[in-house]
């Protein structure tokens, strides 16, 4: 009978939402002879609330009134309802930035003819001494391949703007007639002696040419001419018997080109107080070297209109300009 009474509290408990009891709480309730008698319902206000009632493990009931928002841990007023519906929204995203006034905005690169760019390099060079104009030409070859390097010598017929100092590696006539050209700096055993000494802090000069019958005595500082670009060497055109050719192409203007990692070809034509036109015969004295100088191995588009992919004209401090390549090939002989 005990058994089917707390049975039914049970089975009432969950009808009513609430949680059972403990089997002590249950015996109290139906054996205590002083529990509390169940009091008449009170009628209704005119203003109906809503309430629900939780048995607690101590005996005691907990009413709480359902219409009153109940605060949360760690808040000090209710939420109000436009709270709840903020909450619920989805997030608006945030706006787009406004765009960037036209002053600001990067113009797109533009691609100007060869007489044009030298134009408009001329009138940025704004410093106080006379900037060095340069070219940079992109080529369609395979730097990584032996057979596709590029590499010679330019005579510009209007010169570089500078004074080369040329050294030269030779003996007896040879010597003689290296200073009637006008060499700098003229030696054999002396010469490579006190480089070895000083190193590359005895290196006064910019262009290093040899004699064949002193190449021998070369190979000891070798490592010191090497990295710099002196060593003489006979596909340059540095390394031959007529001396005083080579001296007089070395003070006229003669420039070494030669292309990088990159294939690119870095060559100055010039200074900013040349005339438009003299840089112009620069550029078409390099680019005629430079299809000269073609690798036999390229073919087809690599060999055409492929062989220069793009090109860029600087001064020292002004900003490149890019050059279409049609002007560049029109200036060369060699197409």
């Amino acid at each position: 009978m005990l058994q089917h009474a707390m049975r039914s509290i049970l089975f009432r408990r969950a009808a009513d939402g609430l949680r059972p009891l403990g089997a002590r709480t249950q015996a109290h309730k139906l054996f205590s002879t002083d529990a509390e008698q169940p009091k008449a319902p009170e009628p209704p206000s005119e203003e109906t609330t809503h309430t629900k009632e939780w048995e607690m493990p101590s005996g005691r009931t907990l009413v709480v009134n359902t219409d009153e928002p109940q605060l949360l841990p760690g808040r000090k007023s209710a939420p109000s309802p436009a709270d709840s519906a903020s909450s619920l929204s989805t997030p608006t995203p945030p706006a787009a930035p406004p765009p960037l006034p036209f002053f600001i905005r990067k113009p797109p690169k533009q691609q100007l003819g060869l007489t044009a760019a030298i134009h408009l390099v001329k009138e940025n060079a704004k410093a106080k001494f006379d900037e060095t104009i340069e070219i940079a030409i992109q080529l369609g070859v395979d730097p990584k391949r032996s057979d596709q390097i590029v590499r010679g010598m330019a005579v510009l017929p209007n010169g570089t703007g500078k004074n080369t100092r040329v050294a030269v590696f030779a003996r007896g006539a040879e010597a003689d007639e290296a200073l009637a050209a006008g060499a700098d700096v003229v030696g054999a055993e002396d010469l490579v002696e006190k480089i070895k000494n000083g190193g590359s802090g005895a290196i006064d000069f910019d262009r290093a040419i040899g004699h064949p019958s002193v190449m021998g005595l070369l190979g000891s500082v070798a490592r010191i001419l090497g990295p710099r670009g002196l060593m003489p060497n006979p596909k340059l055109g540095t390394l031959t018997t007529d001396i005083g050719k080579a001296v007089k192409l070395a003070k006229q203007g003669q420039v070494e080109f030669r292309g990088d990692k990159s294939a690119i070809i870095h060559a100055i034509i010039g200074k900013a107080s040349f005339s438009a036109e003299h840089l112009e015969e620069n550029v078409a004295a390099l680019l005629d070297a430079m299809y000269a100088a073609k690798p036999k191995t390229l073919k087809g588009v690599q060999a055409g209109t492929g062989f220069i992919t793009s090109a860029h004209l600087s001064s020292t401090v002004g900003r490149g300009l890019q050059v279409t390549k049609e002007s560049l090939m029109a200036k060369a002989a060699l197409k």
